[in-house]
């Protein structure tokens, strides 16, 4: 995995340099909890649905660079 930055340092973008896949971010931005961890999940093989249906999920607005909060709507994400 490569790791870059890019405006903020506190967040790490990583990539395979080979086949570009973008599978995770990294950070800690003390606005939006400290420490987090952002997964793609298209990358993430062999999962079960409902497994994913029931993980904890804090959806952020990033539309609006706004996020430490939530979107207004959720229903279509």
């Amino acid at each position: 995995m490569t790791d870059y930055t890019l405006k903020n340092p506190a967040i790490h973008n990583l990539f395979c340099k080979k086949c570009g896949a973008h599978p995770y971010h990294r950070g800690d931005i003390p606005e939006i909890g400290g420490e987090f961890v952002s997964i793609n999940v298209a990358c993430i093989d062999d999962v079960d649905l409902d497994e994913l249906i029931g993980g904890k999920v804090r959806y952020a607005d990033g539309k609006n660079d706004s996020w430490w909060n939530e979107p207004k709507e959720k229903a279509i994400l």
